[in-house]
């Protein structure tokens, strides 16, 4: 699917988990383990909807199912533990195509950012880690903005920090509310499925679906060679 994706981009835009990382997978498995432990029921219907929000957001989601925010914070506390041993054990779990992508933009002298709703301090070390935090000019955390997507803004200061227009920016993206805040923000968003099917919002707001960052790196170069 190709609804008028803008192959004259200047800037590509990456969320982080779900996308670069195969880190939501991670965070998933971790949630229900938490949740077992404290005998909440923390579903995938759950954990859909606050995929891609940041805390305050998901705090919020939280207290609206479970009646109060403390469910969210005593299984955050457990969930930020496992995925730590996780990747301790296992080191960040890099999705498929993610450098060959990145250093086909750097060849091409294409502007990035990553524009991610985790805080800095976890998504900093994760971009560090994985040996990939300098492929960015621009890095917008959730603790940078004020609203959640999918509300555009922080990919609109991704767009500010990296000198182009909205409209000259494509958006990799996993999740329903990223997708939908990148078309919010007048940009072109294509949509890598993660662990959320994409749904008929999803597939109306984006302007490319591919399977993978390797797809999306054919797509780009064959927009090159036409």
């Amino acid at each position: 699917m190709n609804k008028n994706l803008n192959l004259n981009y200047k800037a590509v835009i990456f969320d982080m988990d779900g996308t670069m990382f195969d880190t939501e997978y991670l965070a998933s498995l971790a949630w229900k383990r938490a949740g077992e432990e404290l005998n909440y029921s923390i579903t995938e219907d759950i954990l859909s909807q606050v995929r891609g929000r940041n805390i305050t957001d998901a705090i919020r989601i939280f207290s609206e199912i479970f009646g109060t925010d403390q469910v969210y914070k005593n299984a955050k506390v457990l969930r930020d533990g496992y995925v730590a041993d996780m990747i301790k054990q296992n080191g960040i779990p890099i999705k498929k195509g993610l450098f060959e992508l990145l250093a086909f933009l750097r060849e091409t002298n294409t502007k990035m950012a990553v524009a991610t709703s985790s805080y800095c301090e976890r998504a900093k070390k994760y971009l560090i880690d994985a040996g990939v935090y300098d492929y960015f000019e621009a890095h917008i955390y959730g603790d940078m903005v004020t609203e959640s997507k999918p509300n555009p803004e922080i990919f609109l200061m991704a767009a500010r920090q990296l000198n182009v227009k909205a409209g000259e920016c494509l958006v990799l993206e996993d999740s329903k509310s990223g997708i939908r805040a990148g078309k919010n923000a007048g940009m072109y968003p294509i949509l890598i499925p993660d662990l959320t099917p994409p749904d008929k919002e999803m597939t109306e707001n984006a302007s490319l679906i591919c399977k993978d960052l390797m797809e999306v790196l054919e797509v780009l170069k064959n927009s090159i060679q036409q």
